[in-house]
């Protein structure tokens, strides 16, 4: 089949169209479940430092720890560039029924690679809340 004339190039024209519209897509997309995955494995760690605060409650250095390296000793790096100014411990309503041990991430700073939105951003804040068993 011959081509006709005036169709000369379409495709090239039709690539240089898209292209920049499926690269910004596809860019948006990789930094959407990059966040995904970044706060889901931040919230997990809370959960897991919450947990074992309540029966390590003194350890306050061993619960900023577990979500900092994942473990109770203080390692070389933090995880997803967390510093212990983002971690905060806190008893809550201590000498009553209500008391709760509870650990928050806040003030954690997460990029965008994404052309027009490209930046440093503060992602949403992280808490993990459990009761603390009465002392009797």
């Amino acid at each position: 089949m011959k081509r006709k004339k005036n169709q000369r190039g379409s495709a090239m024209l039709e690539t240089a169209i898209i292209f920049p519209v499926f690269f910004y897509m596809l860019i948006a997309t990789m930094d959407f479940a990059q966040f995904l995955f970044v706060q889901n494995a931040i919230t997990e760690r809370v959960r897991g430092a919450v947990r074992y605060g309540i029966t390590n409650t003194a350890d306050t250095t061993g619960i900023k720890n577990i979500v900092l390296y994942g473990q109770t000793t203080a390692g070389t790096s933090t995880s997803f560039g967390l510093t212990p100014s983002n971690v905060v411990v806190s008893e809550l309503d201590a000498g009553t029924d209500d008391h709760r041990l509870q650990v928050n991430i806040t003030n954690f700073k997460y990029a965008i690679l994404t052309p027009l939105m490209f930046g440093t951003y503060n992602s949403p804040a992280t808490t993990a809340v459990l009761p603390l068993p009465l002392n009797e």
